[in-house]
């Protein structure tokens, strides 16, 4: 074996070693966050006007909810540092079978959603908007919101 060759080996035998050091052992959260095994969409939407990023999540229950098994979460923060974060997290009221689409016009979020319409007919589906407004005052978010809901147009 010549010195080149005995130098590769020695260079591949420190990173295996370095790699087999390196790793780590990780461990799964707890059940307080199940609700992250059920989510299953994902919208982010920026205001620019007031400088915060909404978010809306979507957890698909339908494993234990027949209709309507779409839970959303809506996530509104500036993503500040520590000193200056602001952010709230709300479980939204309505469920919905399937979101079609997000719009924010701030500060209100259109949500376009299918809710299903008969129990014994999942195919039947009636179009809904469901309009979520929320409030910043003096640049401060509020920790609540207003909605409503109306036919698609």
């Amino acid at each position: 074996m010549n010195a080149r060759h005995s130098i590769l080996a020695i260079t591949v035998a420190l990173l295996v070693l370095a790699s087999a050091h390196s790793q780590e052992t990780i461990k799964p959260l707890g059940g307080q966050w199940a609700t992250l095994a059920i989510i299953t969409g994902f919208h982010r939407a920026f205001d620019t006007q007031n400088q915060y990023e909404v978010r809306l999540l979507e957890a698909d229950g339908g494993a234990t909810v027949a209709m309507n098994p779409i839970a959303m979460y809506l996530v509104i923060t500036n993503n500040s540092s520590a000193a200056d974060l602001q952010y709230h997290v709300w479980l939204l009221p309505h469920r919905v079978s399937k979101v079609k689409s997000v719009e924010l016009s701030p500060p209100i979020l259109r949500i376009r959603a299918e809710f299903d319409a008969d129990p014994s007919d999942r195919s039947k589906r009636v179009g809904k908007v469901l309009s979520v407004r929320y409030g910043v005052s003096r640049g401060v978010l509020s920790d609540t919101l207003l909605m409503s809901e109306g036919p698609l147009h």
